[in-house]
């Protein structure tokens, strides 16, 4: 009898376990594992989709699932509040309730408060991303806004391409674990975020016309 109430109380054949030793495999955080690649194609063409992410439990399919509907709406409600307030306070508020929010996903061993922190912050911190390049875009004068607009993004896109190694190497190297690492790092990201939307000027109101009239 195969019980299938659960992933994680299901146990593999002999057939199965031989299957994931002759397997494939590489690193799928860069796109190298071939059997990865394989299912997910399969899995894609299968509900006639665009692409498929393999997820290692059903649990965690139903957790980032669940967070990206719920921090997809709560970017509709801050990008209101940017018509309400200003494009800055649509991104100051949730950072500020971030920093409250991360401790009770990172500091806890519990998988309740784990995952409700984890969906929680969706709604907050990593909501508020979504009005980032329409303050960049309101900010810049017509003539340069795509350029000037995407260096912001992008400069702040490759250095924090570097935060996944820093986190890694105190993480193991120092025997702190990532929990700390990334309490440290998002505490650190979400203030540096508030102090510069703080002394950066609103644009909720402006007038926005080009420097520059071609006749």
């Amino acid at each position: 009898m195969i019980d299938l109430r659960s992933d994680t109380v299901t146990r593999p054949t002999e057939a199965m376990r031989a299957a994931m030793a002759r397997a494939e495999v590489g690193d799928d955080v860069y796109g190298e594992d071939p059997t990865v690649r394989a299912l997910e194609e399969r899995v894609a063409a299968l509900f006639g989709k665009e692409a498929a992410l393999f997820t290692p439990t059903g649990s965690m399919a139903n957790v980032l699932a669940l967070a990206n509907l719920v921090g997809f709406l709560a970017m509709g409600f801050w990008g209101w509040v940017g018509d309400v307030l200003g494009r800055r306070w649509s991104m100051i508020i949730p950072a500020f309730i971030g920093l409250f929010i991360t401790p009770t996903s990172l500091l806890t061993a519990d998988p309740s408060w784990i995952i409700l922190g984890f969906i929680v912050q969706s709604v907050f911190a990593g909501a508020m991303y979504s009005q980032m390049p329409s303050y960049l875009t309101e900010r810049f004068p017509t003539e340069v806004r795509a350029t000037a607009s995407a260096f912001c993004y992008h400069q702040a896109a490759i250095f924090g391409g570097a935060v996944a190694p820093v986190l890694t190497y105190f993480a193991v190297d120092h025997n702190l674990g990532f929990a700390i690492p990334m309490l440290i790092g998002t505490t650190f990201g979400l203030v540096s975020v508030v102090i510069a939307l703080l002394v950066s000027p609103e644009t909720k109101g402006h007038v926005f016309q080009s420097d520059l009239v071609v006749t």
